[in-house]
């Protein structure tokens, strides 16, 4: 891992997000952003987490899921990541009552680790 613009650590699979969702040094292609970033999100990165939040939401690289916006931002918020409640705010004034709470009990489905002293919340495959 290694520092990026002054901001916390980012593990090599949020780079390769980044660097698919903006077409830097590779052509831009959302499908593959939203894999990397998924793949750190499920690992705890709340920088993955948020990403792909937005992504959810604007339906970059995939459809359209306000469900699944929703769900991500509230685990970068529960990782320390303060930017997600705007995602968050935005993405329940589209849903239901009935789709924030599926959102919610896919957020109890995560997990709680302790790493490095801190708490963290990640997702495992079904979350």
């Amino acid at each position: 891992m290694f520092n990026v613009e002054g901001r916390h650590r980012l593990s090599a699979k949020v780079i390769l997000g980044l660097m698919c969702q903006d077409g830097l040094g590779v052509p831009r292609n959302g499908k593959a952003a939203r894999k990397w970033h998924g793949l750190a999100a499920k690992q705890g990165d709340s920088t993955a987490q948020l990403a792909l939040a937005r992504m959810h939401h604007e339906g970059e690289g995939g459809p359209q899921n306000f469900v699944k916006a929703c769900k991500w931002g509230h685990i970068s918020a529960a990782n320390g990541n303060q930017d997600a409640w705007k995602i968050i705010d935005s993405a329940e004034k589209e849903l239901q009552p009935l789709e924030t709470a599926k959102a919610l009990q896919l957020v109890l489905k995560c997990k709680t680790a302790h790493q490095d002293d801190s708490q963290l919340l990640f997702c495992t495959k079904g979350a």
